[in-house]
């Protein structure tokens, strides 16, 4: 899922000087900012003659240029292309993560007499459910996933830094403020001690 924010403004009004400012302050918080920006003129990153602007006077619909430090694509589009198109061609992965707490399917006892061995029969359920949900997602998103054993919130909150994640998003189960209070809420913890943004779904 990406986090989108609008600028707008006339001419002169700032509003590169602010992304200017926006920007490395987003950085600074482990986040990866993208910049969609219109034009109401016919944009050409080529330059008439060259190479790449031949190949796309011949008839290819993208093209790429690359160099050591950086690469570009430039898509031909018959009209003006969608804001959720080109949100969609930003390189954002979807994470499907389900985490199985252990006390939950093992007992301390059992967890003893194993010798610390956790059987992998135990995620299977788990795995299952999240290839079923896979499904569900539209192709042209990238998804991932994965199965754990452990504390949900502690899970989540280490895969998060350690995979580099922009954004969470948990679901609140409603336990209510005093039942929540008295047990802790995982999507609580998750959101006072993640690194990146979390977005908690009620309901």
């Amino acid at each position: 899922m990406l986090l989108m924010l609008g600028i707008t403004g006339h001419s002169g009004s700032g509003k590169t000087t602010l992304l200017e400012k926006l920007l490395p302050a987003l950085q600074q918080r482990n986040l990866r900012p993208a910049v969609i920006k219109h034009s109401h003129h016919n944009a050409q990153i080529d330059k008439e003659g060259k190479d790449s602007w031949r190949m796309k006077e011949a008839g290819a619909a993208q093209v790429i240029m690359t160099c050591d430090q950086r690469w570009a694509l430039m898509t031909e589009t018959p009209q003006s292309a969608s804001l959720a198109y080109l949100a969609q061609q930003f390189d954002a992965t979807l994470t499907l993560i389900s985490v199985v707490e252990l006390g939950k399917v093992m007992s301390g006892v059992q967890q003893v007499h194993t010798g610390g061995y956790i059987p992998e029969h135990l995620t299977a359920g788990a795995e299952e459910m999240l290839r079923k949900m896979a499904e569900l997602i539209p192709p042209h998103i990238s998804v991932e996933t994965a199965a754990f054993l452990g504390d949900p919130a502690e899970v989540v909150i280490e895969e998060s830094l350690e995979e580099g994640y922009d954004l969470v998003v948990i679901g609140s189960r409603g336990l209510g403020k005093i039942k929540g209070i008295i047990m802790g809420s995982i999507s609580q913890q998750v959101a006072q001690e993640c690194h990146c943004p979390v977005l908690v779904i009620h309901g």
